[in-house]
């Protein structure tokens, strides 16, 4: 920090994705929570078409930050030199990038970042892009040892016919299954098949969103995350349970149709099978390189009462109803420290890079 002034954030939201109205809805949270005696903010939108726009006037609608298009606040990341606006450095601390989904947290802003040499929240390139990719991360986890559910992996170039799909699906798994773009979050794209008659429509939705997509094994289960924080030293959250009255956790069921959602925190679970949620929770965000924070989703057979690996969301949503800010408050963080907490840990990895060399010349 600049002698006593305050340090500024610069609140990076929206985006391209199919995930731009739920960033504008975690950004509006975390605007509204972050630190003013500590922080000055300064909300930088992009839009869906993915371009920056510094935001001079702040406006908040029907809950999500919106994005206000100005020709004289457009606002670059200079590699080497920070992010600017109208000729001017904007003197950024550290960017809080709330973007979710595709160009948001899956390495690619979080390469941009680093090549404009400013701190960031967050999991850093490698973290983020195998954290956001459901194929590699189950297999980062798979070799780890870690429990995951049988999946498969189709793309769009070599899909074989939808007969010979269906067959090579059922010598790995039986219906009912689930099928995902690869590279994809809030539900955005996901469908439940019971039957092969349903398969063909469903990898086409998820088609339409990516060129990989993952078929992975339903279960009857309950549905039970866990949030983790840190760099070096990772802590986690008593885990929490969702309930709700859809087939499953869809977007609806998320973002719209939250009457019918109920989030249970901390989770009915014995203390055993915390301690297991909590120490898998972390082993998963240490296999995959995770810094800053993360939360990790499990399925837990109703049947069986064995816990399954289903996925990581690096950058997890902010809204009224996500479930990363609510475990923190359950675990007696509040949500202005959570913030708070989330920037210096973006800090510490910035000034560890900063430390390292670069060139050569440098060990001679």
């Amino acid at each position: 920090m600049r002698g006593m002034e305050r340090m500024r954030i610069a609140l990076l939201y929206g985006g391209r994705s199919g995930e731009h109205e739920v960033s504008c809805r975690s950004a509006a949270a975390i605007y509204e929570h972050l630190d003013r005696e500590r922080f000055e903010v300064l909300p930088v939108g992009i839009t869906h078409e993915g371009r920056w726009y510094l935001q001079r006037e702040v406006r908040v609608k029907d809950g999500a930050l919106e994005v206000t298009e100005d020709e004289g606040a457009v606002v670059w990341a200079v590699p080497g030199a920070g992010l600017w606006c109208g000729g001017e450095d904007l003197r950024v601390d550290c960017v809080f990038p709330i973007v979710h989904g595709t160009f948001g947290e899956d390495g690619t802003l979080q390469g941009l970042l680093e090549q404009a040499g400013v701190a960031y929240v967050g999991a850093g390139v490698l973290g983020s892009a195998l954290g956001m990719d459901k194929d590699r991360a189950k297999a980062v986890w798979l070799q780890a040892g870690l429990p995951i559910l049988p999946f498969m992996v189709v793309r769009r170039e070599s899909l074989p016919p939808w007969n010979e799909l269906a067959i090579q699906l059922r010598r790995r798994m039986e219906f009912p299954v689930f099928v995902k773009p690869a590279r994809g979050g809030s539900s955005v794209g996901i469908s439940k098949v019971h039957d092969e008659r349903g398969l063909k429509k469903a990898c086409e939705l998820a088609f339409t969103y990516d060129s990989k997509i993952v078929i992975e094994q339903g279960i009857e289960a309950r549905e039970i995350e866990c949030g983790v924080w840190g760099n070096e030293d990772v802590r986690s959250f008593p885990p929490g349970e969702i309930i709700h009255t859809h087939e499953f956790y869809d977007y609806e069921a998320k973002y719209e149709d939250t009457e019918g959602l109920q989030l249970k925190i901390p989770a009915e679970l014995t203390p055993e099978q915390q301690e297991y949620v909590r120490n898998v929770a972390e082993k998963a965000y240490r296999a995959l390189e995770c810094e800053g924070f993360a939360r990790v989703d499990f399925l837990l057979d109703t049947e069986t009462e064995v816990f399954y690996l289903n996925e990581i969301n690096t950058l997890p949503g902010f809204t009224p109803v996500s479930m990363f800010p609510l475990m923190a408050q359950a675990a007696g963080i509040s949500f202005p420290d959570l913030l708070t907490r989330l920037i210096e840990l973006g800090l510490d990895r910035s000034r560890r890079r900063a430390a390292l060399s670069y060139r050569y010349e440098a060990l001679r």
